[in-house]
């Protein structure tokens, strides 16, 4: 082969048959539902070898390995894996399997999900961790114009005091800072626990009366029986504005945009 000829083949060769410069065909396990959503958006499923019981989004992920819940993460299901990879969201199980994990030779990548920017930083430390910053940063720009065209629907329109909930018994509601407070502004709503000091607190009947809350978000996905019906003075219940929508869809990934429609169409129609 002539110097000139191997000048031009060379690189043809080298692009089809090496990786491209960064990205890897990591084996990844997912601790959180949206991580999982994130890495199956950045086009890494077929890389995902475990997810959590939670991660049903999108469908694919309902047929990989399950390493656990949240609180009962198999260390040794997820070894059994072979993951070069354990993304996670920290909490109090965490610091445990993560020593674990990096003693076993699998990196750890920690991301937060706290508010709307930790998703796009999020995206991003995931994107440039597996060698697709590209992809990471295409999400994020769609993601944003998607929700600024939603939030947009809401401009305008008369705050109405809103509440999350997030469990009917005991009661527990989104509070202020949180991922779900972000989304209620951005639909336009008044979060009545936004003021509180606790992300998800504890509230009392008697405060949410207190409160009178125009629209109720109820994300309880067991069956409301006369829970709400009993509190015929809140106004939420006297105009039929106890609105039922899937705690799935408020996963804090790139689903957003989907979520802050159903949270408008729910805090803004009577």
């Amino acid at each position: 082969m002539t110097r000139l000829l191997r000048r031009a083949v060379l690189p043809l060769l080298l692009a089809v048959f090496l990786p491209v410069a960064g990205f890897c065909r990591d084996r990844i396990v997912s601790f959180r539902p949206n991580v999982t959503e994130i890495l199956f958006a950045l086009g890494l499923g077929d890389q995902v070898v475990g997810v959590t019981t939670f991660c049903t989004h999108p469908p694919e992920a309902q047929k990989i390995a399950k390493i656990g819940g949240y609180s009962n993460r198999s260390l040794e299901k997820i070894l059994s894996l072979k993951p070069d990879l354990a993304v996670i969201v920290p909490d109090a199980t965490t610091p445990r399997l993560e020593s674990a994990l990096q003693r076993s030779g699998v990196a750890v990548l920690s991301v937060k999900a706290d508010s709307l920017e930790d998703v796009m930083a999020s995206i991003r430390s995931i994107a440039a961790k597996t060698g697709v910053p590209g992809r990471g940063e295409t999400l994020i720009a769609s993601l944003r114009d998607r929700i600024d065209a939603a939030a947009a629907k809401a401009k305008g329109r008369p705050a109405r005091k809103a509440l999350m909930v997030i469990q009917r018994r005991p009661l527990i509601v989104a509070g202020g800072g949180t991922f779900l407070d972000s989304l209620l502004k951005l639909a336009g709503a008044e979060n009545i626990a936004g003021a509180s000091r606790l992300p998800y607190p504890n509230f009392s009947m008697e405060t949410v009366i207190a409160r009178a809350p125009d629209v109720i978000i109820d994300m309880d996905a067991t069956d409301t029986g006369d829970f709400w019906s009993r509190y015929a003075s809140l106004p939420a219940v006297k105009n039929g504005a106890v609105k039922k929508l899937p705690a799935d869809l408020f996963v804090p990934g790139p689903r957003i945009p989907e979520a802050l429609d159903a949270l408008i169409q729910a805090t803004q129609s009577r």
